[in-house]
């Protein structure tokens, strides 16, 4: 969560920040081009039987 919170703010250091709740993340999200490639990053970190569990369960 380290890092899909460093990349989520851009690069910037957690510094005194909040951290990060996965599940918060939809609430916070503005489309922003480093929330995308934090998204797709966390994406290539997910097995493929996880992604097919996501999509089934999502979609």
């Amino acid at each position: 969560m380290v890092e899909f919170a460093r990349l989520w703010r851009g690069g910037a250091a957690a510094g005194n920040r909040q951290p990060i709740q996965l599940a918060n993340a939809g609430k916070f999200y503005k489309g922003l081009p480093n929330q995308d490639q934090t998204l797709e990053w966390l994406k290539s970190k997910l097995t493929k039987h996880a992604l097919s569990l996501f999509a089934k369960r999502w979609n």
